[in-house]
């Protein structure tokens, strides 16, 4: 199972080392919910938020568009794989309002860029 946010979501369908057009690689048999509710595998990316709360249950990733059963593998493990990888993490926090500035001073301070969602 994937627990993640919208923004890292779209970022991971969005990897072209992932998905191109060139080797036409997919992702299939997987239930997607959309802050709890359900959605088709067919849905619009564009109607994810980055804030939304997004989790997968099951699914596929297949590497080309010649790919067998023995050449897929669980969309989980691709998923993992893909965040540990990664220079960069998604972090959704909940602050007090008074302490906003101070948090975007902190993170602008260690190199970081945060956004009002």
């Amino acid at each position: 199972m994937i627990n993640t946010t919208g923004l890292e979501w779209k970022e991971f369908l969005n990897d072209k080392n992932l998905f191109n057009e060139e080797t036409e690689q997919w992702i299939d048999n997987f239930n997607l919910y959309i802050n709890g509710s359900e959605v088709d595998d067919d849905f619009d990316i564009s109607i994810i938020k980055d804030t939304d709360v997004i989790k997968i249950e099951g699914g596929e990733y297949h590497p080309s568009s010649y790919s067998t059963d023995n050449d897929r593998t669980d969309l989980d493990v691709v998923f993992k794989k893909w965040k540990k990888e990664r220079n960069e993490m998604c972090l959704i926090i909940k602050i007090k309002k008074e302490d906003e500035k101070l948090v975007r001073e902190l993170i602008k301070k260690i190199g970081n860029k945060a956004k009002i969602l």
